[in-house]
């Protein structure tokens, strides 16, 4: 807590650091008020809404299925979800029919993003793969999703070319960093400014602490030490 405190201090001890504080405080403050009016909720007469209460609604429908993803679980959700395609809404070529019948998969609608992962090919998401899975089928979600990577891996495929690889690390920025012991030297900092690592959790004990303070400050990162060392010989 007293290297916390001491963090905390080093941060506000300078006007302009108060002043990123403050700013970063509104911008999280309208970043948060324009990603909840994102959120669309659809009740069961078809009406849209959004907002802190289409958030609300929308997390009571996806309470009703909370808990672990058993085979129970996802048969039934196979079974709900067609049903619900088979349902005269699903079928009616009228928006607002249609829209009713997409309100009553809300609830499932993270499960049936997990199916879909699993019986579509890696990086080929399938929309729809739901709809074609059995309740025999939906048991083997996990084996699926394992064999799809390791079939992937497997065919050698290059996504990135070695100069994509070299401007996708070269953008990093902002990186957070965690170890569960002591940074040695001022030079592991260096190094992981090079990547960049912006912020530091570290439990802190060694005898150049202030060395490795030292490299943070100059790098403009922020330190925190942690006080508990997970790393035991």
């Amino acid at each position: 807590m007293k290297m916390l405190r001491f963090e905390i201090k080093k941060i506000f001890s300078k006007p302009k650091n108060k002043i990123a504080v403050v700013l970063l405080f509104v911008v999280l403050i309208i970043t948060s008020i324009l990603t909840i009016n994102r959120v669309e909720y659809v009740d069961e007469n078809g009406n849209h809404s959004v907002g802190i209460s289409a958030s609300h609604h929308l997390r009571e429908a996806k309470n009703e299925w909370a808990g672990y993803l058993t085979e129970d679980t996802l048969r039934k959700v196979i079974d709900e979800n067609k049903a619900i395609n088979n349902s005269k809404e699903a079928l009616s070529d009228d928006i607002v029919e249609q829209d009713k019948a997409y309100a009553k998969k809300q609830g499932i609608a993270g499960i049936i993003d997990v199916i879909n992962s699993a019986f579509s090919g890696y990086r080929d998401y399938d929309y729809y793969a739901v709809n074609n899975v059995s309740e025999d089928e939906v048991g083997t979600i996990y084996e699926r999703r394992i064999s799809t990577l390791k079939n992937w891996l497997d065919s050698e495929e290059e996504t990135f070319t070695t100069e994509e690889k070299k401007q996708w690390l070269a953008g990093n920025t902002d990186v957070t960093i965690g170890s569960d012991a002591f940074f040695p030297f001022g030079d592991n900092i260096e190094r992981a400014y090079k990547s960049g690592v912006k912020y530091v959790a570290q439990p802190g004990g060694s005898v150049r602490d202030d060395q490795v303070i030292e490299t943070a400050n100059k790098r403009g990162m922020a330190m925190c030490f942690t006080g508990m060392r997970l790393f035991h010989h």
